[in-house]
């Protein structure tokens, strides 16, 4: 469990959070949420992937729905001026139609409102391109393994950075939340596909990332 946590956090450079290891995104997303005290307003795209707005609602917390469409950017930076939100809470690739968020955009948003915490589903994200956790936007990112991660079902990760134990509304520290999230026993065997396919994806993430962006350019070129 150790060499594969290692494996994440050089794999996406946490150099100054953690990783913890849990069964699914909804799982992770759920138990950090049991976390988040009093009544924050949370951000959150329309149509993307139900189990973000339904653990926001089950919670009890504001949520604040933005329209998803040509203009989504510019949509959720007039929503924090308006509304001033706690958290956004977002798919870094949307799951409905594959709509991926500009995170230079989300790190502009980031400099701008520096009190807002950005939580980011990576399912439909991580393995596509190379990221680099430490410096982007996001405080939390949570992914399953079973999509670009190659690693089959029963496991997913959760990257934290450090200052997210500072939040106000985070009721939470490294050990307590190592014991919420990493409760019971640990499945090995996935885990261990985790490592196995960060060990293959590593060397060729760059060619990945470039076949991807040519199938997108052909992809939208033929519907032009």
């Amino acid at each position: 469990v150790k060499e594969v946590e290692g494996k994440l956090g050089d794999f996406f450079n946490v150099k100054k959070g953690d990783v913890f290891f849990t069964k699914s995104f909804s799982l992770g997303f759920h138990s950090l949420l049991s976390q988040i005290k009093r009544k924050p307003s949370f951000l959150v795209l329309e149509d993307d992937y139900p189990s973000i707005s339904e653990a926001i609602i089950n919670k009890g917390f504001e949520i604040i729905y933005i329209k998803n469409d040509a203009f989504v950017e510019k949509n959720i930076e007039n929503a924090v001026k308006k509304y001033k939100p706690n958290f956004i809470a977002i798919s870094i690739v949307q799951w409905i139609d594959g709509l991926k968020i500009d995170i230079d955009f989300l790190k502009y948003l980031k400099n701008k409102y520096s009190e807002i915490s950005i939580i980011a589903d990576g399912t439909q994200f991580c393995g596509t391109c190379k990221f680099d956790f430490s410096n982007s936007p996001f405080d939390i990112l949570i992914s399953s393994g079973y999509k670009w991660m190659l690693s089959g079902y029963g496991v997913a990760f959760i990257l934290v950075k450090k200052n997210f134990y500072l939040n106000k509304y985070f009721d939470c520290n490294y050990n307590k939340l190592k014991k919420l999230i990493e409760i019971g026993h640990y499945d090995m065997l996935s885990i261990g596909s985790l490592g196995f396919s960060i060990d293959k994806l590593k060397p060729m993430i760059g060619k990945i990332e470039k076949k991807l962006i040519s199938f997108s350019k052909f992809f939208k070129n033929e519907l032009e």
